[in-house]
């Protein structure tokens, strides 16, 4: 054979060998597309499986022990088929297994590695600024409060009365604006949050939901407070009635940034029994009187002076 039809040979060979070569790398980059969109619809379902509060508590209340249908009846309050619908939609993706014998729920290895990552990744999010806020304690009236910036929500305490960084009491709101907060300024950030953290509140209260996970609870209604825990995530809900109402607060203490509240009672206005709130301003002059119905919390008359 001659020289030039040798090397006509190997040019031939090396071209076979190349589109070869690229026909596999196009299969492999296929595959891997595919791999990827596969991969995409998993996350999808895992975490559609984990976006309802109430799954994510019951998870939790499964990694403590094993529960039967019943047991998670009376810690959700929801009726047999909302419930058999969240149990079904996280055994779908693995993250819970039924016993057919006994009937009982049981948390897996796999839905046990998912609540330490979501752990995890809470840990790595919720990095907090804080920043001081040009209001004074509305309970003590000392100090002017500091406000910890999360991405989720604020957290808002006194350093005089309310112990080191809060450890004695603080209380929370929404963040409205997640990491864009600093784009606006701190009295938009906490009057959003305010407005709509109550709003939560009342709806909750109303809907008879744990704020935290939603399950179905109970609210009690003390003379002085409304009060409740969650039997399920193990969330307690305590709220005063006998100060000044938060849609009452919140404008007096914007307007006059320390203010001082005194409550007497109970007292007999309009035919009902009220705690009398009185408000004062820095130089203790009266600013405004609230009745409040005991037992209730409803206003039932309101003046500003």
């Amino acid at each position: 054979m001659k020289i030039e039809e040798r090397l006509s040979n190997i040019e031939g060979k090396i071209e076979q060998i190349i589109r070869l070569l690229q026909k596999k790398e196009k299969t492999q980059k296929i595959v891997k597309k595919i791999s990827k969109e596969q991969n995409i619809r998993l996350y999808t379902r895992i975490l559609e499986g984990i976006s309802n509060p109430l799954r994510v508590a019951i998870l939790y209340k499964l990694a403590e022990s094993v529960v039967s249908f019943s047991d998670l009846q009376k810690l959700t309050g929801l009726a047999p088929a909302p419930l058999d619908f969240h149990l079904k939609n996280l055994k779908s993706i693995g993250l819970v297994i039924q016993d057919r014998r006994r009937g009982r729920y049981s948390i897996t290895n796999l839905g046990l590695s998912l609540l330490e990552l979501v752990g995890q990744i809470a840990e790595v999010i919720y990095k907090v600024d804080t920043v001081d806020l040009d209001y004074y304690c509305f309970l003590c009236g000392k100090a002017k409060m500091k406000m910890d910036i999360f991405p989720t929500h604020l957290r808002i305490w006194c350093p005089s009365c309310g112990g080191t960084e809060g450890s004695k009491w603080s209380f929370s709101l929404l963040n409205p604006f997640g990491e864009e907060w600093k784009q606006y300024k701190i009295e938009e950030l906490l009057e959003e949050g305010w407005r709509r953290t109550f709003e939560m509140i009342k709806k909750a209260i109303k809907s008879k939901k744990c704020m935290n996970c939603n399950a179905q609870i109970e609210y009690t209604y003390h003379p002085d407070r409304i009060e409740a825990k969650c039997p399920l995530c193990g969330a307690h809900f305590s709220m005063q009635i006998n100060d000044l109402t938060p849609e009452r607060l919140f404008p007096l203490w914007k307007k006059y940034k320390q203010i001082k509240q005194k409550t007497e009672g109970p007292i007999e206005k309009n035919g009902l029994s009220c705690w009398k709130v009185t408000v004062y301003n820095k130089e203790n002059r009266t600013i405004a009187v609230q009745y409040i119905e005991v037992g209730s919390g409803k206003e039932v008359y309101w003046e500003e002076f």
